[in-house]
């Protein structure tokens, strides 16, 4: 890695995987035991947990997907909490639409409960609820929550995500904070895919630049996704969505890493390789439980077959492909380590330095092309030049008409030639000046190549210039070698330049 990178991947480190902040855990259900109960009637008050229509089961093992139950459990708030002067909140994050009661009274709705889609009205994904202290008790606190959840998509995800009481100095909502956080990295992805796509439109390989900018654009995709629940207390059925484009937008990442460094390292068969990946961990999405996991083996199984296709084969092993497989191997660990983490601040801070990284490749790549492009010119320049200088004994003299006589000049004899209003003056090396009765257009057709077109009025053979010296306003002059001096026009200027640094 460049010297003149490392404090860049450093900052990157301290600003994206660093956690922002360290909030309390708010107090969740006693032993994380609740008591699901069959609704026969949601207007009735919530039924007895010990009754034979319940039976207790583990919060995580909740699934309302197409449900209508009774969720009944107990809450021991600390002696910190219940004499904080702080105001206490209640909060539930679910998949469900929910009417919540607190030992026995009506708390708070959440949309209305219903017992299929046309009775229910969905509730928001999060919501929070001021608790008054008088409705609180110094031991267990019952929480019954009537939910339904016919407007769910999917059962394969958990349903319900948050519930518990805190105090307002610290509220629980989903990492309001880390939304300042997406939206600096939607604008790292965005502009890593303009980036991507400028290379696309100049560069010589547009594969190369437009996988980058796939891969770019899809992490733009699932910052957006992630930030989502941040900025937007959606409808909860919006919630199986959100976490659909999460995963496609993981796969999306993991191919188009996967493309380009088939590209990168022009693999063999690379269409077979990128079907074959793609069939690979669809399966593998579908058969792993769990949303996390889901998300995480839709990114590792890519970024794996990317890592194994930059080593192999060993023989062709170098710097640059050590490099990929030491960056695809980081960022499949870190997602096998700990893939819920790995969703958040950690992977889009390692997705956005490998993407810095692949972008530093590319851009290296694209200066190669340029100075090998201007190499090429040079050559071709120069080699134009000595073909002129090694034909100019072959090419046949210029034949003029002068004075009623007819006259064979050699090219290289010739110093300039300037236009007189319907006539040009050939002006030679030994000093002689031959009118003729041509334009000067006409005339430099039959010129060779080392004969410039400086200005309207004049042409110079470059062989004879002796300096170029810029005037005020962009135009300039040539001292011939004679000593005679020609003007250069402002729009000559350039060319000249750049002819003259080449002859």
């Amino acid at each position: 890695m460049s010297r003149a990178l490392r404090p860049l991947f450093c900052l990157i480190w301290i600003l994206f995987a660093l956690p922002l902040s360290l909030a309390d855990e708010f107090v969740q259900f006693d032993r994380n035991e609740v008591y699901i109960c069959a609704v026969t009637d949601l207007n009735a008050p919530p039924p007895d947990p010990a009754s034979d229509q319940c039976e207790r089961r583990d919060e995580a093992q909740l699934n309302l997907h197409g449900e209508t139950v009774w969720v009944i459990g107990e809450i021991t708030l600390p002696e910190t909490m219940r004499q904080d002067s702080e105001p206490i909140g209640f909060t539930l994050s679910a998949k469900a639409a929910s009417r919540v009661y607190l030992n026995g009274r009506l708390l708070t709705q959440n949309g209305v409960p219903g017992f299929d889609q046309a009775d229910e009205q969905p509730g928001a994904i999060d919501f929070v609820q001021f608790v008054p202290r008088t409705t609180l008790r110094e031991g267990p606190n019952q929480i019954a929550i009537a939910m339904s959840g016919h407007h769910s998509l999917t059962g394969a995800t958990r349903s319900v995500l948050t519930l518990g009481f805190f105090t307002f100095e610290r509220a629980p909502y989903h990492e309001r904070d880390a939304a300042f956080v997406g939206m600096l990295m939607l604008g790292v992805f965005l502009l890593s895919a303009l980036y991507a796509g400028v290379l696309a439109g100049y560069g010589t390989d547009q594969s190369l630049a437009l996988t980058l900018a796939g891969t770019s654009l899809f992490a733009a995709g699932q910052v957006i996704a992630e930030s989502l629940r941040a900025v937007w207390a959606y409808p909860y059925f919006v919630h199986d969505l959100r976490l659909f484009a999460l995963i496609g937008c993981g796969l999306g990442v993991g191919l188009t890493l996967l493309a380009h460094t088939l590209r990168q390292f022009s693999s063999g068969r690379p269409r077979a390789i990128l079907a074959g990946t793609l069939l690979g961990t669809l399966c593998a999405v579908v058969l792993v439980d769990g949303f996390d996991q889901k998300a995480s083996v839709a990114m590792l199984l890519p970024s794996l077959v990317a890592g194994l296709v930059s080593i192999f084969p060993l023989h062709r092993l170098n710097r640059t492909r050590v490099l990929y497989a030491i960056a695809f191997a980081s960022f499949a660990v870190v997602n096998l380590l700990d893939p819920g983490a790995f969703l958040d601040l950690t992977y889009f801070s390692m997705l956005a330095a490998m993407i810095l990284f692949l972008s530093v490749f590319q851009a290296r790549a694209f200066v190669e092309v340029i100075r090998t492009h201007e190499k090429g010119e040079l050559a071709r320049r120069q080699l134009e030049h000595v073909l002129d200088e090694q034909s100019a004994d072959a090419r046949p003299p210029l034949t003029v008409r002068h004075s009623g006589r007819i006259e064979r000049i050699a090219t290289d004899e010739i110093l300039a030639v300037e236009a007189a209003g319907d006539y040009v003056n050939l002006k030679l090396v030994s000093g002689r000046v031959l009118m003729l009765s041509r334009s000067l257009s006409d005339l430099e057709k039959d010129l060779p190549a080392r004969f410039l077109r400086v200005h309207r009025s004049h042409i110079v053979n470059a062989d004879q210039i002796a300096s170029l010296k810029r005037r005020r306003g962009g135009t300039g002059e040539l001292l011939l070698k004679p000593g005679d001096v020609v003007p250069v026009s402002r729009r000559a200027m350039p060319g000249l330049r750049e002819s003259l640094e080449t002859l």
